[in-house]
């Protein structure tokens, strides 16, 4: 019994010595605009976006590679869908859409280089999980449809430190989610073989933390 008690505090020390150093958490909260494209093999929707983001990322002792923490919200401005097949597009202006958003969620990576100390370049990259539903008015058909997709997401950006713990940065985050577990139009099950790729510029403020933890 007492070397189980004391092979537990061993490796409860050696625990804590690892994790145990100076982290550096980055939050920035930014505005976004950019777009969300469905492709599918007869028809594409361009879906036009504007919205907010938060990103954080984690790094230890001084490392340039840590955690990184990405969530954004979009809400789509207008709606532009091609046929392939009929030859056809249509525009669904913002005013006929009654509810439209882009939820997202990336966890992976993140890198950070600081050239001085004011500027920095960063980047992170991850697994990503998406949420696009949309509803029209019936003037324009009264169409519901919830997509629910998996893939890859990241961002690559510039801070500009204005003070050791505040910055302003801006950001291009590409994403691409071309696995698909859940879609409902008009409140119906369907298959949805479509990929989703999304395209955003990120432009705001940050703030920096470090604590040290023990």
């Amino acid at each position: 019994m007492k070397k189980k008690i004391l092979m537990f505090l061993l490796v409860a020390m050696l625990g804590s010595s690892v994790f145990a150093g100076e982290i550096t958490t980055n939050i920035s909260i930014l505005g976004l605009f950019g777009s969300n494209t469905e492709l599918s093999s007869d028809s594409e929707a361009k879906m036009s976006e504007a919205g907010i983001d938060i990103s954080m990322m984690n790094f230890f002792n001084g490392n340039k590679i840590g955690f990184y923490i990405n969530t954004g919200y979009g809400f789509f401005t207008d709606v532009t869908i091609k046929d392939s097949v009929g030859g056809y597009s249509i525009t669904i202006d913002g005013k006929y859409i009654e509810h439209g958003m882009d939820l997202s969620a990336v966890l992976g990576l993140a890198f950070q280089k600081e050239f001085n100390n004011n500027f920095a370049i960063a980047s992170g990259i991850g697994l990503q999980f998406n949420q696009i539903s949309l509803v029209t008015h019936e003037e324009v058909g009264g169409n519901s449809m919830i997509n629910y997709s998996l893939g890859l997401g990241g961002e690559i950006g510039v801070k500009y430190f204005i003070t050791p713990k505040f910055y302003l940065t801006g950001a291009w985050n590409l994403a691409f989610t071309p696995i698909n577990f859940g879609s409902k139009i008009d409140g119906v099950e369907t298959e949805n073989e479509a990929a989703y790729f999304s395209s955003r510029v990120f432009i705001g403020i940050g703030f920096r933390f470090a604590e040290y933890l023990r």
